[in-house]
């Protein structure tokens, strides 16, 4: 199963992708249930693209603290 989003520009970009025989969402469609075979159910939190990014650019905000021209080139929208 894959999940998609659409991007500023309109268009649409896959942000996950996922392998299983079935797949649940919760009724506010922020968790996934997503059947792996006849005993294991993999529990996923589904989250916009943005969001992922945004949380990227976080985890490396130091790692790009030193390196302002790929801090721009990988989170332009993060000061």
């Amino acid at each position: 199963m894959r999940l998609w989003t659409e991007v500023k520009d309109g268009s649409w970009q896959q942000f996950a992708e996922y392998q299983g025989t079935g797949v649940v969402f919760s009724p506010d469609n922020k968790l996934i249930a997503i059947q792996v075979d006849d005993y294991f159910v993999q529990m996923r939190w589904v989250q916009s693209l943005d969001s992922l990014l945004a949380r990227g650019c976080k985890h490396l905000k130091e790692y790009l603290a030193s390196r302002p021209d790929l801090r721009k080139e990988i989170c332009p929208d993060n000061k």
